[in-house]
C-alpha cells in the first residue's frame, strides 16, 4: 500500500539491544558483541524476505545498541550509522 500510495522506495529495519523478544542481553550472557551479531543475522533474514517480496525496495538494517545506532547490513556491522 505504501509503495502504491507514496512511491516508497526505501525500508529501514531496526532491532535493539536487550530486546525481551530474544530474551534480552541475558540470553547472550551479557556479551554485547554476540548479541549484535545475532541481531545482524536476524535483520539480514528479514531484509532478504522483504527483498524477495518487494524487489524494487532498497532495504537498510540498523541495530540500536547502548552505545548508539550501528549499520547492520552485512558489510556494516559495528560501524556507526
Amino acid at each position: 500500500m505504501s509503495m502504491r500510495l507514496h512511491q516508497t522506495a526505501r525500508v529501514f529495519l531496526m532491532s535493539h539491544s536487550d530486546c525481551a523478544t530474544y530474551g534480552g542481553l541475558e540470553a547472550f550472557d551479557g556479551d554485547r558483541k554476540r548479541e549484535a551479531e545475532h541481531h545482524q543475522h536476524e535483520l539480514q533474514r528479514a531484509a532478504e524476505l522483504v527483498k524477495a517480496n518487494f524487489p524494487a525496495l532498497t532495504v537498510r538494517c540498523f541495530f540500536v545498541g547502548f552505545d548508539g545506532i550501528h549499520g547492520a547490513d552485512a558489510h556494516e556491522i559495528g560501524q556507526a550509522a
